[in-house]
């Protein structure tokens, strides 16, 4: 095994580390979570870690989210915290749409492999709530647009933390100096995720029949029924047992297409180049 391999099989096992406190918490308390995304998929595919996976992706029902974040703050080992962090810059301004049970003990350095873009970060894994959708598909149409509005803005205001100086694409450079002429990255950051977690909201898990993980890159493909979440189901994942859908291979199905089939191998490669620190 390479140094490259030798550090993200590293990597997954801490963060291995932080999915079982979350597991444990939940349990104890009754709160529903699922494994998610690539998770989803290397649990149904290779019970564990895709090879070239490099993190770990949790859904937890809204009201079961919202409590865990609060049990968090109590619960987890002296060694872990909850963050909300879009950069290096781990305060509260650079918050995202879901939260980070992170291990303090170790750092991340991440260069993203087509860019160069590094950042020093406390290793984590991502949480992220399942939301209520109107079954109606021209309502469910209307407040996935308002979503949508409000998920620029928020991306928008963060543009005022990313220098144009490192290497970026002339797209994404372009894009930077216009939001800046109109002054949209001068929107108070923390005011519209609220606006955004507030609306995201307005249709409530426990009496929707739809559900969506906005925090998803699978986009609309990430809407499905409740009921595909359903109790859920115990699969192996590593070393230890954890909760899937009940109805995985339908969600995995429209994420992905043909799920069971491996990419290419050229395409089996980790997207970021990383660098661990153990700073006990």
């Amino acid at each position: 095994m390479n140094i490259e391999n030798q550090e993200l099989r590293k990597l997954q096992m801490i963060e291995l580390d932080i999915l079982k406190v979350v597991a444990s918490i939940c349990d104890t308390h009754g709160l529903k979570y699922y494994l998610a995304e690539g998770t989803l998929l290397g649990a149904v595919r290779h019970a564990g870690f895709i090879p070239w996976d490099d993190d770990i992706d949790v859904v937890i029902p809204r009201e079961d989210y919202e409590k865990f974040i609060r049990l968090a703050k109590t619960e987890l080992p002296e060694y872990m915290g909850l963050k909300y962090f879009q950069n290096s810059n781990t305060n509260e301004k650079d918050m995202t749409f879901f939260i980070h049970p992170c291990d303090n003990r170790y750092t991340v350095t991440w260069k993203t492999v087509a860019e160069k873009d590094e950042k020093i970060l406390p290793v984590w894994i991502d949480i992220g709530p399942l939301d209520g959708l109107p079954k109606n598909k021209i309502q469910q149409r209307l407040h996935l647009l308002r979503m949508l509005f409000l998920h620029k803005l928020v991306r928008c205001s963060l543009c005022t933390h990313i220098s144009t100086d490192r290497k970026l694409a002339w797209w994404k450079k372009a894009g930077i100096f216009l939001i800046r002429c109109i002054r949209l990255d001068k929107l108070n950051t923390k005011r519209l995720l609220k606006k955004y977690d507030d609306t995201a909201k307005i249709y409530p898990y426990s009496k929707s029949e739809m559900t969506i993980n906005y925090a998803s890159e699978y986009g609309t493909r990430a809407i499905c029924p409740k009921r595909w979440y359903g109790e859920g189901k115990m699969v192996q994942f590593e070393d230890t047992e954890f909760r899937i859908p009940e109805k995985a291979k339908k969600i995995l199905a429209q994420e992905y297409g043909d799920y069971m089939m491996l990419p290419p191998e050229s395409e089996r490669k980790c997207k970021h180049i990383i660098s661990l620190k153990n700073l006990v």
